[in-house]
């Protein structure tokens, strides 16, 4: 196979998809990523593997700035493919690619942000604002980081031709780290430790695990961690009004690099998402830890 030429466009990258980076630069491929928002730690790893990196802000889902940029870029590489990783970076990135021959790769990692019956989502139009994204007819292929992203975008009327499924691969090295102490979190050793690991936006349902937690503090020598920033006004209003006993037992480390050595404490991992899933890492994390899942 020749060497391919590769853009990546996202914000920035996860542990899943550097390694991918990494392994295809090794391989010969040319690659460069431009995030808006990437790490110095991530620009370092990439550039041990040749992998040239640059950051640009793109700040709507159509700026001039963004688009006049990529397309300077278009003209100074003749890429094979350019994959774009959010939503903001696919419309510019369409918008500025017409008249160039490149492959143009979404990713798709969520399904229906709210709860919809299937007969919705096959008659109900779709959002005018998705033509610029996954509806564009200038996207060669959107890949689906799970069978259920899949049948959403099929539901809402994607060519079954421009979607294929592929999975984020991990290593079970990356959660070799021993279990923090509960001592140092504050949790007696014979308490059951249920910890949620999320960004905790309203259709997480960190609320909903709240409630059922407040039924059974006076029951069950339970304690809860929500591990991870809480952007929920309502799961936050029910954390400020908990009883003495009941904030005694909530723990809120807020977010933290080595997630599993939190999970490797904790008896049981519950995700409460209402909807909008793919394949939720914090899911894969808790079973390579070894710890159950309820979702």
């Amino acid at each position: 196979m020749s060497a391919l030429k590769l853009l990546i466009v996202n914000r920035d990258v996860d542990r899943p998809e550097l390694y991918a980076f990494k392994a295809l630069a090794e391989r010969g491929h040319q690659i460069k990523v431009i995030g808006s928002n990437l790490a110095e730690r991530n620009r370092k790893l990439l550039a041990e593997s040749g992998i040239e990196t640059e950051t640009i802000k793109i700040k709507s889902r159509i700026s001039p700035a963004a688009i006049s940029y990529l397309r300077n870029e278009f003209k100074k590489v003749n890429y094979d493919l350019v994959h774009y990783f959010s939503s903001r970076a696919l419309s510019n990135g369409l918008i500025a690619s017409k008249g160039f021959s490149h492959k143009n790769i979404a990713y798709r990692g969520t399904s229906a942000k709210w709860p919809e019956h299937k007969w919705i989502l096959r008659h109900l139009p779709a959002d005018p604002l998705s033509r610029l994204t996954y509806f564009n007819p200038a996207i060669d292929k959107i890949m689906c980081v799970s069978e259920a992203v899949k049948e959403y975008l099929l539901l809402r009327g994607v060519p079954a031709v421009k979607l294929c499924r592929i999975y984020k691969g991990h290593l079970e090295e990356w959660y070799s780290q021993p279990a923090i102490a509960r001592s140092v979190l504050g949790v007696p050793e014979e308490a059951f430790l249920v910890i949620m690991v999320a960004n905790i936006r309203p259709e997480k349902g960190a609320y909903i695990l709240l409630e059922a937690f407040k039924k059974l503090v006076n029951q069950l020598p339970i304690h809860l961690m929500l591990l991870g920033e809480i952007r929920c006004r309502k799961t936050a209003r029910i954390i400020s009004s908990l009883s003495l006993t009941e904030k005694n037992r909530v723990h809120l480390p807020g977010y933290v690099k080595e997630v599993s050595r939190y999970l490797k404490t904790a008896d049981v991992s519950v995700l409460p998402s209402l909807a909008g899933e793919g394949l939720p890492k914090a899911i894969l994390e808790s079973m390579y830890c070894r710890v159950p899942v309820i979702t």
